[in-house]
Order: C-alpha cells, then sequence, then structure tokens
C-alpha cells in the first residue's frame, strides 16, 4: 500500500493574508453597494422630490394634498445656513402660467406669528412640540431639518390663507446671487391713522436678471437652465415637475416683475403680519391681469384709492414752487393733479391731507410722512383731496 500524502499546512501568514483580501473584497462590494444605492437616491430625489414618509408630510399631504405643478405656482423659498439651520431670508414666488406675471412677496425673516388652533391641534397630533407663537428665524430650533420646511409651509398656508405649491431651499450664498435686500417704505393703516415705516425687501438682482436675459428663450434652453439651477439647491417639487414650466416662463417679461411686502407692523426686533390684509394682498396678485407697466418706486399698497381721486395742491410753506414740484412727483406716480395754488392762510409748519371721505389719502404718507389726515365734507366742487403743504414738506 502506497503512503497516503498529508496535505501541507498553510503558514499563519498566509492564512492572514487570505483573510485580509476576502476582507478586502466584502468590504468593496459593500461600498460599491452603497455608492450604487446613494447615486440611485439622488437620482430619485432629483427627478422626484423629497420623500414624503415623515409626518410632516403625511399631514400636508392630508390637508393640501400633493406636491405638483400648478397653473399658478407659489413657491416658498427658504434662505437657510447650513451649519446653524437658522432661517436668513424668506420669500414667496407667485407665477401665472395664464398672464406670465411673477410676484415675490417677501416674509421678514424676524416674523412673529400665531399658529390658529385648528392646525395647532394638528400639529400636535402629527407629533409636533413646537409653542403656539413661532418667530420664522427660529424654526430650527422647534423642527428637525427633515421636517422643517414642511412645516414652515404649513405655517404660511395657514397664515396667508392659499395653498403654497412648493418650497426651494437655497444657502444665503445662493440665495444672494438671485435677491438683493434693498429698504422701502409702505403704508399700515391702523385703526385710526396710517402710519409709514421703513421695511427690507428681497428684489432680484440685476446681475441675476442679465444672466436671465441671456438664457436663449426656447423652452430646451429654459429647461437645461432650470436643471443648471436644481443642482444649488433643494426642493420637494422634482426637477421633471419644475421643468413643466418652461414654456409658461416665454410669457414672463422680467422687467414687469413685481415686488411687495406681507403686510404687518414692524416693531424694534419682531415684525407681526396682518392676516386680514396680507390675505387681501394674496387675493390682489392672484388676480391681477397681464402686467404692461412696470411697477412703481414704491411697494404697491392696499389703500390707493388716491390714485382715482382729483387732487389739489396748496402751498402754505412759503417755499417757492414747492406745490410745483409735488405735483411733478404725484404725477409720475400715477396721481391725478387738476390744480397748485398758494395757501391763503397763515403759513404752516405741518402739512395736511384733506380728503372728501374716509379711505383716502393714506397711500400719500408715502411721500408726506408727517402729514395728518383729517376728513373735509367742503373741499372745492370736483376735489376730492385736498394736500395743504407745511414747511415739513421742503426735503
Amino acid at each position: 500500500m502506497g503512503k497516503k500524502r498529508r496535505k501541507k499546512k498553510k503558514s499563519a501568514g498566509r492564512i492572514f493574508l487570505e483573510g485580509f483580501a476576502k476582507s478586502l473584497l466584502i468590504m468593496g462590494m459593500l461600498f460599491l453597494t452603497g455608492f450604487a444605492s446613494y447615486k440611485v437616491s439622488l437620482f430619485y430625489f432629483h427627478e422626484r422630490g423629497v420623500s414624503g414618509s415623515s409626518k410632516a408630510s403625511s399631514v400636508i399631504q392630508e390637508l393640501y394634498g400633493a406636491v405638483e405643478a400648478e397653473d399658478i405656482s407659489k413657491n416658498l423659498i427658504y434662505s437657510i445656513e447650513n451649519e446653524s439651520g437658522k432661517l436668513k431670508g424668506m420669500v414667496l414666488e407667485v407665477f401665472n402660467t395664464y398672464t406670465g406675471n411673477m410676484d415675490y412677496i417677501t416674509i421678514p425673516a424676524n416674523t412673529e406669528l400665531t399658529i390658529s388652533n385648528e392646525l395647532y391641534e394638528k400639529l400636535l397630533k402629527a407629533g409636533c412640540e413646537a409653542p403656539q407663537i413661532i418667530k420664522l428665524s427660529s424654526i430650527h430650533k422647534y423642527f428637525s431639518e427633515d421636517t422643517m420646511y414642511e412645516y414652515g409651509e404649513l405655517l404660511l398656508n395657514d397664515l396667508l390663507g392659499i395653498d403654497i405649491s412648493y418650497y426651494t431651499v437655497m444657502e444665503p450664498e445662493v440665495f444672494e446671487q438671485i435677491f438683493e435686500k434693498t429698504e422701502r417704505k409702505e403704508v399700515v393703516q391702523g385703526a385710526e391713522t396710517a402710519v409709514v415705516q421703513t421695511v427690507e425687501l428681497w428684489t432680484l438682482k440685476e446681475s441675476w436678471c442679465n444672466e436671465w436675459k441671456a438664457v436663449e428663450k426656447t423652452e430646451e434652453a429654459i429647461k437645461a437652465y432650470m436643471e443648471t439651477s436644481y443642482e444649488k439647491c433643494k426642493s420637494n417639487l422634482s426637477v421633471r415637475s419644475k421643468k413643466k414650466y418652461a414654456t409658461a416662463y416665454l410669457k414672463w417679461d422680467i422687467d414687469y416683475t413685481y415686488y411687495h411686502i406681507v403686510p404687518g407692523v414692524a416693531e424694534e426686533k419682531t415684525y407681526e403680519v396682518i392676516p386680514e390684509d396680507a390675505k387681501k394682498l394674496l387675493e390682489q396678485v392672484l388676480g391681477n391681469s397681464t402686467y404692461t407697466e412696470q411697477q412703481n418706486g414704491t411697494i404697491a399698497t392696499l389703500d390707493a384709492a388716491s390714485k382715482n381721486g382729483v387732487i389739489q395742491i396748496l402751498n402754505a410753506s412759503q417755499i417757492n414752487g414747492l406745490a410745483a414740484q409735488y405735483k411733478t412727483t404725484l404725477e409720475a406716480q400715477g396721481y391725478t393733479v387738476d390744480s397748485i395754488g398758494n395757501y391763503t392762510g397763515q403759513m404752516q409748519t405741518m402739512s395736511s391731507i384733506l380728503v372728501r371721505e374716509e379711505g383716502l389719502g393714506s397711500d400719500l404718507l408715502l411721500y408726506l410722512e408727517n402729514a395728518q389726515i383729517r376728513v373735509s365734507p367742503n373741499l372745492p366742487a370736483g376735489i376730492d383731496i385736498q394736500i395743504v403743504l407745511g414747511t415739513d414738506a421742503d426735503r
């Protein structure tokens, strides 16, 4: 009988190397699988939008339906610091595909709002433990990053009385490549009087407007521009759905873009929205016919009834040419000035706005901040508003 051959024992070093090689192979396969899943997920979210599996998403879908492109797009744009998650700016972009109108409504980051009882109860059921009074700039403290934007959408729906179509999130560096912050004056009509306040307004930057104008106005070129833009932000509306707006964007004349600030009262550190006026502004924007002229230099106010009246300007300041200056200014802004002249009484230090009926004149405070508005039934025939210029009108 032949001798049986003995198997050679593997050395410890060889066993280690073979095991190490197998481990590397398995790790490599796991990495490739994970990487492939990552890429598929990116493609999925890019094409189809963010996941709707969160409780917040369920609440939104329950209240307002699924996210999709609409004929009147209402896009809530966030400017969010990447590291802290703090809100730096917020703009509601309203695009009407029928008229080609584009409106941007600034919602100040320091806005403080009270959630309605109805919505607050639903948020509590969804696991939200935020207080009922919320400051938008601190929204990151109340909600996780995964749900913050969706909850923000719900809060603005509740405040403005509309259904926001979708949201877009940008880092401040990207947001400020598109928008710039300017200061404008607006009139706030109180119960008994009106006041003028200076507010911050986000408007499109000239450099970005020029970039948009340089895009070839074809459906294909606009879709390609959208594709590139989507790489710099995130949204719960997919790029595929966003591209449905490409044809409608051909109607948009960027020079006829209108800007507004959500109506409210600016306090020292907070901005309190007036819900009734905010809803009126949205109704007005959504109902406007096609814009055929540029917006004037001031924010469009809700009470612009003075433009439908006839104005007389009297100079009580004894400053030569002051009435003529105001006539030129007001006519350039669309007001009707019937006549100017000198006031027959004593010199006045404070200006007055005399109106035939209550509700007129508050928009004129944009030009005469310290003027007092009084109802006067004894105005000259054919005159609805009489402006008496005091020395305070010499600017």
